[in-house]
């Protein structure tokens, strides 16, 4: 039996989870550090803003076409439209507070 590829598999299942579930937030980054980012939710299909802090495990994705390229957390720039997926619980606060587990950027379009 041939090696398990762990890339491979990890982005299989971020691909399938993010076309099967609701993001937490569709919209743009308003701040970003080191340590997060801060979304501000598209009016009528997220809620206000949310803080989304990374985690060692967050993965970042683009869609080019109908293909789901990975991309590096250090490409996240302010004002980039952003889905953002959590899969922990989210601190009620204002802005709410979570961890992003999968983050797809958004083309702009031109």
């Amino acid at each position: 039996m041939p090696p398990i590829d762990e890339e491979v598999e990890s982005k299989a299942k971020a691909v399938k989870h993010m076309e099967t579930k609701k993001p937490t937030i569709e919209g743009v980054i308003v701040d970003i550090d080191q340590h997060g980012m801060l979304v501000e939710g598209k009016s009528g299909t997220s809620p206000g803003k949310g803080k989304f802090y990374f985690r060692k495990d967050t993965e970042l994705y683009y869609l080019d076409g109908s293909k789901y390229k990975k991309g590096d957390l250090k490409d996240l720039q302010k004002g980039s439209r952003v889905k953002v997926w959590s899969i922990d619980p989210i601190m009620e606060s204002y802005p709410y507070q979570t961890k992003a587990k999968y983050v797809l950027v958004e083309k702009t379009k031109k």
